[in-house]
């Protein structure tokens, strides 16, 4: 699924299974790798309700660490 990153340390003893992480924006999965047009803006302070949530991605779940990072870069044009 490429709307789900893959915890750090995957299939390492102490690591979770059958997890990841899924990056959301306005209630819709991101899918990696692509870019987003956030909104269009006058200017000033803005806000972008980016969040994270764990995603099954498999029947089974086992119990451990389960951390993910990304890296997001914004443009601004």
């Amino acid at each position: 699924d490429n709307t789900v990153l893959a915890l750090t340390g995957q299939g390492s003893a102490g690591v979770a299974r059958g997890v990841g992480v899924q990056l959301v924006y306005n209630n819709t999965p991101l899918t990696l790798g692509n870019n987003l047009v956030l909104k269009r803006t006058t200017g000033g302070q803005e806000m972008f309700p980016l969040t994270a949530r764990y995603y099954q991605t498999n029947t089974t779940v086992t119990t451990g660490i389960a951390n993910a990072s990304a890296t997001l870069s914004l443009t601004y044009q």
